[in-house]
């Protein structure tokens, strides 16, 4: 009868790094999980240490930063399992490094994501982007993101938006969502221009298109449509008014609540938002002039 000897960790973990450094990753990944399920491997920092860097080769070279790849999410786990043992912070500018590296990975699959506008993928931007919240917020645990936060509502809210726009009938749902992000970005910051004119033009928009197919309807809806249309209008006014508040200097503001009047038939505020956007047109006409000139 033959014995088998356990292998200590310190053993496992040196055959762990030759097998790396000779860039035999799944060889040293074998090696460095069993280190790390034994008693003592449990709490070894440099033994997470190790299997972090492993995996994180092993995503970037082997798996060519697939999105999908399990190895990423094993590599931020052992990471971050060796700063927490890492009471000393020996491993830390190492293990720390790695992590941003990846948390950056997560931020550029949202955001490729979010480019795309594939309507059967998109939602997991946000599942990427969480990741990378979590592992900043790990590694920066008094940092504020709202900033970020906002970036990635904006943007999933332009592209749910421009994949409604493609096909207004197909794609009802996605005006929805796009309103949706747009008012996490507004519970965030309740001033924020871009989505107070957005939402503005979103509204705008829905109600002026639908106007216009009244020709194509039967008599039966032309009433009901008509009327969603001048509700869905209205809606826009007070968040184009609110975007004129915050940035009376934005010409687009100007220009919206100028046409938002029009279709509401207010002809005293149609007129005076007229002359306002005739006279910014006047003025940005001149600076034109003047840069030309020099």
């Amino acid at each position: 009868m033959s014995v088998v000897h356990a292998q200590p960790v310190e053993e496992l973990v040196r055959r762990a790094v030759l097998k790396y450094n000779e860039k035999d990753y799944r060889g040293a990944a074998s090696e460095i999980d069993e280190a790390v399920q034994l008693k003592k491997g449990e709490t070894d920092e440099r033994a997470w240490h190790i299997r972090g860097f492993v995996y994180k080769d092993i995503y970037v070279k082997e798996e060519n930063r697939a999105r999908t790849s399990e190895a990423r999410e094993v590599s931020v786990f052992s990471l971050q399992r060796s700063v927490e043992l890492d009471k000393e912070g020996v491993l830390d500018k190492n293990n720390k490094g790695a992590l941003a590296v990846l948390a950056a990975s997560y931020y550029n699959d949202a955001s490729d994501i979010i480019e795309e506008r594939n309507p059967e993928n998109l939602h997991e931007a946000e599942e990427y982007y969480a990741r990378y919240r979590d592992i900043t917020a790990f590694l920066q645990p008094d940092s504020s993101l709202v900033s970020k936060d906002i970036d990635i509502h904006l943007a999933m809210a332009t592209a749910h938006r421009k994949i409604y726009e493609s096909n207004r009938e197909k794609n009802e749902a996605h005006y929805e969502l796009s309103n949706e992000q747009y008012s996490k970005v507004l519970d965030l910051d309740p001033e924020n221009w871009p989505a107070l004119y957005s939402v503005g033009v979103a509204l705008y928009n829905k109600g002026a298109y639908n106007l216009e197919r009244l020709p194509e309807l039967e008599i039966h809806d032309v009433i009901k449509t008509e009327g969603e249309s001048i509700r869905s209008i209205q809606s826009a006014l007070p968040f184009m008014t609110r975007a004129y508040e915050v940035n009376p200097e934005r010409i687009e503001g100007v220009k919206g609540l100028k046409y938002i009047h029009f279709n509401l038939h207010d002809e005293e505020q149609h007129e005076y938002f007229n002359e306002k956007l005739e006279e910014m047109e006047k003025n940005l006409d001149s600076s034109e002039k003047k840069i030309k000139k020099k």
